[in-house]
């Protein structure tokens, strides 16, 4: 019983100071300057080519939406791009690749072709490809002021494959 409560009690400590810790930038600040503070990382990670995106969703081009556990992301660090995200679809042939070796989309490669644009105030959309020994990727990112963003990766030998997150923004 002691052990349940010495638990209980480092659980809220936990809590208590991730709470304090994760909104120390942003305490005392407006919902409104909130907001401009979180459109201003997403501005300067897109400028500086140095964010990473959080994926919750997966979409599949033949299955449903699934909701993916914590820690898949992609990763943008200037010209390379690292992507640890969960690949579940077809494919059609790889690069001198045994069966059951693929490494998927998860891999670090260097970036080509990268395309950012700000379409409308408040929405960018990035294209860039990537290639590793398996296949050539082409990657469309959608972000959002908010960090709200969708990814879509199309594979030259696989079926497409989507998801949906959030940029991460430090608090």
């Amino acid at each position: 019983m002691k052990k349940i409560a010495l638990l209980m009690a480092i659980v809220v400590a936990a809590l208590l100071v991730s709470c304090r810790t994760t909104s120390s930038v942003t305490s005392g600040m407006s919902k409104a300057e909130r907001k401009a503070y979180v459109a201003e990382q997403v501005y300067n990670g897109l400028n500086d080519m140095h964010y990473t995106i959080e994926v919750s969703h997966m979409t599949q081009r033949r299955g449903g939406m699934r909701t993916l556990s914590h820690g898949y992301e992609l990763e943008i660090k200037g010209d390379t791009v690292i992507s640890y995200l969960p690949y579940f679809g077809e494919v059609y042939a790889t690069r001198s690749v045994a069966y059951g070796q693929q490494k998927g989309l998860n891999f670090t490669s260097t970036i080509y072709n990268y395309n950012a644009v700000m379409v409308k105030p408040g929405e960018y959309h990035i294209q860039f490809e990537t290639e590793t020994e398996e296949d050539r990727f082409l990657y469309t990112i959608q972000i959002f002021d908010n960090g709200k963003s969708y990814v879509d990766v199309m594979g030259e030998n696989r079926t497409g494959i989507s998801f949906t997150g959030d940029m991460k923004i430090a608090y």
